[in-house]
């Protein structure tokens, strides 16, 4: 039987050995911290029985890799679709709806850019020119897109300041986790060819049913073990050695331990590279592409209130520094109280005091969902993810790496790989296969 060495146990290394798993490898999963999982986590806070995610995320239905690993794993039934509209709000409680419509795609997303409400008429039919650059520049010329940065991009669209400050920016800042002036206008422009302009089952959001930890990771560990693979947790991976035919021999731990394989996957993040890698020539490339990536946080605040106030599902802020609010009781169905407040591209923000930001985002709750008023806010927590993705700026699609490496059995997955996406669920779980494919693809007919 084949042998398959996979290091990291974030959502790309889970794809990768339940892929590797399924194609008949024996697989060891190696993850350094006490549990599985990366920066899916499940957290209980104190004085609390529910389990939260360590952070808020929102999937698309043109997510089809990680519906489909729902689809292996039986969690499928656990994906909410979100129908219905989802407001863009300004201060003082005025809402501007944003729906899909029911004509053919690309016209599904009309009744949404005609609904915003916060632009003028003129601003609105305007969105639709960014559309068409979007689907005609990722084809004809993505490294000249990606050359250009976002803002300067939807300018050369014709989008007012307006516009920007008031539908794209927030956009941006949720799915590249980088302001418009600095990311790169390729991913933008991928993100709304890709998830907002094509299908319109594509477009529509996805939220999970309970953690996200539930919805992929313990699902995952246990397709592992029932396929007879192995999760290790607690050992570092500090160094590769080579065998006698020039390929990765083994991986070698923290504790003194040495896993040998027939194939390799290194999925860990971009700033964890270079201690595996070390000094290895081979690898030079791979190092410095990694270390060229800097990194972009994210603020996540739960509070909870005594009533509930909230009517949709999540909803968006306008022209506030917090971009979105998400609703745990309209996705779950049942009577917890609390919204998830994020702040993505948090670096002014990471250091604040907790209460601070706690009473910070409570107001402009206030400001914003007049309704929210009469509710007392009993509790709340903020969670810091200091390094959350890669800085998606302009220039990176020259600098993210792919798969396949200088050595034939050693291939790398995350969600920092050349994807072609923003850092996403999505593109973590497509590096994860991708691997998996390539490795199966290498080493076929060994035994």
């Amino acid at each position: 039987m084949k042998s398959a060495v996979v290091i990291g146990a974030g959502l790309a290394g889970l794809a990768a050995a339940i892929k590797l798993g399924d194609q008949g490898y024996a697989v060891t999963l190696l993850e350094r911290g006490a549990r599985p999982g990366g920066r899916i986590r499940k957290l209980v806070p104190k004085d609390h029985t529910q389990g939260i995610d360590l952070g808020q995320h929102l999937m698309l239905g043109c997510y089809r890799e990680a519906i489909s690993l729902c689809r292996r794993l039986g969690t499928e039934r656990s994906l909410v679709r979100v129908t219905g509209v989802t407001p863009f709000v300004s201060s003082g409680g005025r809402v501007h709806p944003y729906r899909l419509g029911r004509l053919p795609s690309p016209l599904h997303a009309l009744p949404g850019l005609l609904g915003l409400t916060q632009l003028g008429m003129r601003e609105r039919l305007g969105l639709a020119r960014v559309v068409a650059s979007a689907k005609w520049s990722v084809r004809t010329d993505p490294d000249g897109l990606d050359q250009k940065d976002a803002h300067s991009w939807l300018s050369a669209c014709g989008q007012s300041s307006g516009a920007v400050t008031g539908f794209w920016e927030p956009l941006v800042l949720a799915t590249l986790n980088t302001p418009v002036r600095e990311a790169s206008a390729l991913l933008l422009a991928t993100v709304l060819d890709k998830g907002f302009f094509n299908r319109r089952a594509d477009a529509v959001p996805i939220l999970s049913v309970g953690t996200l930890y539930d919805l992929f990771v313990a699902p995952s560990v246990a397709a592992i073990d029932s396929a007879g693979g192995r999760l290790i947790c607690g050992q570092k991976v500090v160094g590769l050695s080579t065998g006698p035919m020039g390929g990765i021999a083994a991986a070698h731990t923290s504790v003194g331990k040495s896993y040998s394989g027939d194939c390799f996957v290194l999925a860990v993040p971009a700033w964890d590279i270079l201690p595996i890698t070390g000094e290895r020539k081979e690898l030079e490339a791979v190092g410095e592409r990694a270390r060229a990536l800097s990194s972009s946080s994210i603020i996540c605040v739960e509070l909870w209130y005594d009533r509930h106030w909230l009517r949709y599902p999540y909803a968006a802020f306008v022209g506030s520094p917090l971009q979105w609010v998400f609703n745990h009781q309209d996705v779950r169905g049942g009577e917890g109280l609390r919204v998830s407040v994020v702040i993505s591209s948090a670096e002014k923000w990471i250091r604040h005091d907790s209460r601070r930001l706690i009473d910070e985002c409570a107001s402009e709750i206030y400001d914003f969902f007049p309704e929210s008023r009469a509710a007392k806010l009993e509790d709340g927590l903020v969670i810091r993810v200091p390094r959350a993705t890669i800085r998606a700026g302009s220039g990176q699609r020259a600098i993210r790496p792919e798969t396949e490496t200088a050595f034939t059995n050693l291939f790398l997955a995350g969600d920092w790989t050349a994807t072609g996406l923003p850092c996403t669920i999505e593109g973590a779980i497509m590096s994860g296969n991708r691997a998996a494919r390539a490795a199966s693809r290498r080493t076929r007919g060994k035994k």
